[in-house]
């Protein structure tokens, strides 16, 4: 694509480097490759909406980092990485579907997203990295799809109105602290194929009644459990496929 410098966008070597301060709504030509880093710093202010083409492979690091208003976006298949802060502070933004093809997403990508109440993972995503949803407060329900080998530590801490979790059986490792003060949690089942619990992983996650593993109680003997599995939460067995374990002091 050949390098554009107009009333809307700056573009470099496919790369988005620059908008127009005070833009609201906006479809990305298609041709960009990546959204590059805070890409959207200058319209923090205003910006509402953002169509983003297949042609696009990486959402950089900070690229809409702060853009409060931001309501809608539409991400096309073509993105391979979110990368780190991505969507960090878009407090406005109330939905998210992660198109398939999608592997990663990045540290603190979806952070602070306050009014995110549904996120669509596809199988596909390999890792969500350290503090991906963190303080997303309004977030209710998650499912963890099988393609998902790594939660990292803190992924969804602080998620006060999350109720339910469902990871499925391709995830092996769970990071330290990854759904700690998650008030609101009630019910999380595990895939077979978990082989880690990281330390405090649901520390003040005082509703959390109900825990199913869908492996064998000896499976469950062999996962990895950090220190505080069950510290502060309500539930005192784990549901397994052929009968029931009683959780570790």
């Amino acid at each position: 694509m050949d390098n554009t410098e107009n009333d809307v966008l700056t573009i470099i070597n496919g790369i988005v480097t620059k908008c127009k301060e005070g833009l609201v709504n906006l479809v990305i030509p298609d041709g960009v490759t990546e959204i590059g880093v805070r890409a959207f710093s200058k319209c923090v202010e205003r910006l509402e909406s953002v169509v983003i083409p297949k042609s696009v492979t990486k959402i950089d690091s900070s690229a809409f980092y702060g853009c409060g208003h931001l309501k809608s976006v539409v991400i096309g298949e073509g993105v391979k990485r979110i990368l780190s802060d991505a969507f960090w502070v878009c407090e406005s933004l109330s939905s998210m579907v992660i198109p398939v093809g999608v592997t990663k997403i990045g540290d603190e990508a979806f952070g602070a997203c306050i009014s995110l109440k549904s996120v669509e993972i596809p199988d596909g995503v390999t890792e969500i990295s350290e503090f991906a949803f963190k303080y997303c407060t309004s977030l209710t329900s998650v499912t963890i799809p099988s393609s998902v080998k790594t939660i990292g530590m803190f992924a969804f801490a602080d998620c006060t109105a999350l109720s339910s979790v469902v990871i499925q059986n391709g995830v092996t490792e769970i990071g330290y602290g990854v759904f700690t003060r998650c008030k609101s949690l009630a019910s999380v089942e595990f895939g077979e194929g978990l082989t880690e619990i990281g330390n405090q992983a649901f520390l003040g996650c005082k509703s959390l009644t109900e825990i199913k593993y869908n492996g064998t109680m000896q499976q469950w003997e062999a996962v990895e459990k950090g220190k505080d599995l069950n510290y502060g939460i309500s539930a005192t067995i784990v549901k397994c496929t052929d009968g029931e374990v009683k959780l570790e002091q």
